[in-house]
């Protein structure tokens, strides 16, 4: 969402299937953004699992566990946005 707007393309939620992932902004045809998008996604699961280990092993096997399967950005939470992932 924040990636798309800085480009210039605007609300990612309003182009093909209404989800913020690297997926729908691939339609878009700006494959270096959706290439960027793909990278910070893994690296926010990639820091819950760091900070879980910081925490014990059984808070990083659930930060794994969770991370893949979030279905919302914070970013979106501003907008009022409703995950359309499930």
């Amino acid at each position: 969402l924040v990636l798309t707007r800085l480009a210039g393309y605007g609300d990612i939620r309003r182009i093909g299937s209404g989800n913020i992932g690297a997926t729908n902004v691939l339609r878009t045809g700006a494959k270096g953004i959706a290439a960027a998008t793909l990278v910070l996604d893994l690296l926010k699961g990639a820091a819950a699992v760091m900070i879980g280990w910081q925490w014990g092993e059984a808070a990083a096997l659930a930060a794994a566990a969770a991370a893949p399967g979030r279905p919302t950005s914070v970013a979106s939470w501003a907008g009022g946005a409703i995950s359309r992932s499930w």
